[in-house]
């Protein structure tokens, strides 16, 4: 038959296995011929009915009972519990479907109209309502509602005929029925469940067995099962994944083969002693595949005991955390190398907000991680980078790109600095921009060294720019003389010429061979001064006439062009110094000389002063006047630098190599001074030059004396007749006629060789002008062996005289280290020659 338990209550779980449910009265002895009642239509008065009941079969698959309970079953059983005074009772659903009733009148299957009892019930299991009335007399009404089942137990008692005790009775012997109704429907809800939880027990053990070999079958984890003496009895597919060993090849053996040897007996000791205290281990172990590698294992063993509490068998359950340490180890090496690079690194938000700064962060900036994490990264701005140079880089980072360019930053200390940053963006997994990172370095340094080398490259081709000027320069003031020396020698050459006009060709030759010998000096001296070669010569040095023999000098060449030649001392008379007298004659008269080209009316005066005195130490200054063209301020910071000219279209008009100056002011910086200029103009320049000197007190004042040559004695006879050693055949010739003018003999020889072969044959000559470089053997090798051979054959020294162009002052020592006497430059002065030809007469006259 067909059952709809909608019908029915209580209303449960889908299925609702276990539970009874009773149905609304039918009238009628069965199933087969009864009617269902509703409120419309309930149980005539005396009419039959029962009460429809449905029950799951437990362990069935759908199979419910369904039973017809007679009324009378509930009227004798309550009539048995409850007092004899107590007539009126009535049972009825939730739904206020009466069910039973004692009362006259009432119809079963009919909805009871007493809405104050349902809701109170609905609310409250047990109660009572005292102030109720059955048919018009005043009664007390109690109730119990069983909420496991959809019945509630009304009981009326007339209130004159009950009595307080009756109360208590009825209330009790309620309780009594309802436990008894409850104690039937549980009794019947025991056996129903005793029933299915034998079910349930087989059922659950056959599914814990099959979900345990499931989870052994298909775990991700290695998993190991051993008897009591710790002897495989199975291992699962993943086992044999991670090491390597199948499970046919282990059965019946111990773990011991998977030993990496890493751990010690102590380690293994305590871990079974675990076990055996707790019932369970975990740590992480290191052991070893088949091949050979290392696996790290995250382990855990458990102890299993049968029914007596002895161990049965022990599972181990290992996770392979190889990679995941391999990971750790790769992370924690990233962080070190973040954390120790040298470079700065920081990282932000999107925002952007400092997150992380490494260790060198703070050595470049000074700012601790404290002091910046959380800050914005402008604060290392210096309002000294570009505005362009951050539009780039949030144009890049905003198109998920990274960044390269320059920042001039400031640091904790307010110093400036210059870093190199490359700005990446960081994304997730799902490329998601999250974070900026910053990888910058300190170019500083860097930045420093490109600025000295862009302005020593600007120095240099600033040089090289005046090299090429004063080399263009100087081949216009080499060729103006070169030519009047070429020319005038060929006209020389010209037959029919005249007493005078040989006489005025051979002078030009001769003015124009000294403008170019003043100008290789030049060149020579700048040279020198550049390469650190020049030493001073101290002597003792008188201003006042320093400075009138100077003007002396030029008197001749100012009158020449109608100027007036002064010179003025402004100091003691008497005052002496020890300085370079040479060299300070040389930056006077460079400085006159100037004076005088570039004026072509007026005056040039020579001045001289002490500017500053001390104890043993004085101050002087020298300067010179004139009233020439005088030069404009913008161009007067160029005067002094070497290769460096004014005014090019002067010097072609006033002539000049421009190194005068810049050879002053390079000595009077070797003698611990300064130069300077004042010029407008138009009116006149006015250049000085300081230096600093000792003072010389009177009684340390000494007047020259002519150097006696050292060694052996020298002959007494005056000189009539040399030896000439030079190899060069244009230079014999002109000391040849030199000699012949003064009166003297001479042979010559072409080498320093021949040279000592005529001196050791017992060709004696008078004095010897040696040249220096020779083919064959050099004048220095010479001198060396004719001064050993008159110390060995006790001979008189031989006076040797340096013929040589080289000029420096290393030169002239180099031949005086020699053995040489005295030193003559090429190339070679008449006068010059002829002096110090009498001078070592003098000396040989004693």
């Amino acid at each position: 038959m067909q059952v709809d338990l909608s019908a029915y209550l209580p209303l449960v779980a889908p299925e609702g296995k276990g539970v009874t449910r009773f149905g609304v009265p039918r009238e009628g002895r069965d199933f087969s011929s009864s009617r269902v009642t509703s409120p419309a239509k309930p149980v005539g008065a005396r009419a039959s009915y029962f009460l429809p009941a449905v029950r799951h079969l437990p362990g069935s698959s759908g199979l419910m009972a369904i039973a017809a309970i007679n009324p009378d079953y509930f009227l004798n059983h309550i009539g048995r519990h409850i007092d004899s005074g107590l007539r009126h009772f009535m049972l009825f659903d939730y739904q206020g479907i009466l069910t039973l009733s004692t009362l006259d009148g009432q119809h079963v299957g009919s909805r009871i109209d007493d809405e104050k009892l349902l809701n109170q019930a609905r609310d409250l299991e047990i109660g009572e309502i005292p102030d109720d009335d059955v048919r018009g007399r005043p009664a007390l009404t109690v109730y119990r509602a069983l909420r496991s089942h959809p019945f509630l137990v009304v009981a009326h008692v007339d209130r004159e005929t009950a009595l307080v005790q009756w109360k208590q009775e009825a209330a009790a012997r309620l309780l009594l029925v309802g436990f008894a109704l409850v104690a039937t429907l549980l009794i019947t809800g025991l056996l129903t469940f005793r029933l299915r939880a034998h079910f349930v027990r087989e059922a659950g053990l056959l599914e814990a067995q099959r979900l345990a070999a499931s989870v052994f079958a298909h775990s991700h984890d290695g998993i190991l099962v051993t008897d009591a003496s710790k002897r495989i009895l199975a291992a699962n597919p993943s086992f044999t994944a991670i090491t390597g060993y199948a499970e046919a090849d282990i059965l019946g053996e111990t773990p011991r083969f998977l030993s990496s040897g890493r751990h010690s007996g102590d380690f293994f000791a305590d871990m079974w002693q675990k076990i055996d205290s707790t019932g369970v281990w975990q740590g992480e172990v290191i052991n070893r595949r088949k091949d050979g590698s290392e696996l790290m294992e995250w382990l855990t063993i458990s102890s299993i005991r049968d029914a007596a509490g002895s161990v049965s068998n022990y599972v181990g359950v290992f996770k392979d955390t190889t990679a995941l340490r391999d990971r750790e180890r790769t992370i924690r090496q990233l962080s070190m190398a973040v954390e120790q690079s040298p470079s700065s690194i920081v990282i932000t938000t999107l925002e952007p907000t400092i997150v992380y700064v490494n260790s060198h962060f703070t050595t470049a900036t000074g700012f601790l991680p404290e002091e910046v994490i959380g800050q914005n990264p402008r604060i290392l701005q210096s309002k000294l980078t570009p505005n362009e140079t951050f539009a780039a880089l949030w144009a890049s980072l905003a198109a998920g790109e990274s960044w390269e360019g320059e920042f001039v930053n400031r640091r904790k200390d307010g110093s400036i600095y210059y870093e190199y940053a490359t700005v990446a963006p960081i994304k997730d997994e799902f490329g998601e921009v999250t974070s900026y990172v910053a990888i910058k370095h300190d170019i500083t340094e860097q930045k420093r060294l490109e600025r000295e080398l862009r302005q020593a490259r600007e120095v240099a081709e600033s040089a090289n720019l005046a090299k090429s000027r004063f080399l263009a320069t100087m081949s216009h003031e080499i060729r103006t003389p070169l030519n009047g020396v070429l020319g005038m020698a060929q006209l020389l050459l010209v037959p029919g010429l005249t007493e005078s006009q040989c006489h005025e060709y051979a002078r030009v030759i001769l003015n124009s061979g000294q403008t170019l010998l003043t100008l290789l000096n030049d060149i020579l001296d700048l040279s020198k001064i550049e390469a650190g070669k020049v030493e001073l010569q101290i002597a003792v040095v008188h201003p006042e006439q320093l400075i009138r023999e100077t003007a002396a000098l030029f008197g001749e060449v100012s009158r020449s062009k109608g100027l007036c030649m002064e010179a003025i001392w402004q100091g003691s008379h008497d005052l002496r110094c020890r300085a370079d007298p040479i060299r300070l004659r040389q930056m006077l008269s460079n400085l006159v000389s100037n004076a005088i080209k570039f004026t072509v009316e007026g005056f040039v005066r020579v001045e001289g002063r002490e500017v500053e005195a001390t104890e043993g130490e004085i101050v002087l200054e020298f300067s010179v006047t004139d009233s020439g063209i005088g030069i404009p301020e913008y161009k007067q910071s160029a005067l002094f630098k070497a290769f460096s000219q004014v005014d090019s279209s002067s010097t072609r008009e006033y002539g000049g190599s421009g190194l005068g100056l810049s050879i002053v002011r390079s000595l009077a910086l070797l003698m611990c001074g300064e130069v300077g200029v004042r010029s407008e103009p138009d009116k006149g320049s006015r250049f000085w030059f300081r230096i600093r000197a000792q003072r010389v007190a009177d009684a340390d004042d000494s007047r020259h004396v002519a150097r006696a040559p050292t060694g052996s004695a020298v002959s007494t006879q005056p000189p009539r007749f040399v030896l000439v050693v030079e190899d060069n055949a244009t230079n014999r010739l002109v000391i040849e006629a030199m000699l012949t003018r003064q009166g003297m003999r001479f042979e010559s020889v072409e080498n320093g060789q021949e040279a000592v072969d005529r001196v050791t044959a017992g060709i004696r000559p008078d004095l010897v002008l040696m040249d220096c470089q020779m083919p064959v053997l050099d004048g220095y090798g010479a001198t060396k062996q004719i001064r050993a051979w008159e110390q060995k054959n006790g001979m008189a020294r031989l006076p040797i005289i340096a013929l040589t162009a080289s000029a420096y002052e290393e030169d002239r020592l180099a031949c005086l280290a020699a053995g040489m006497d005295d030193f003559l430059t090429k190339p070679v002065n008449l006068k010059t020659l002829a002096a110090t030809l009498d001078n070592w007469s003098k000396v040989a006259a004693g």
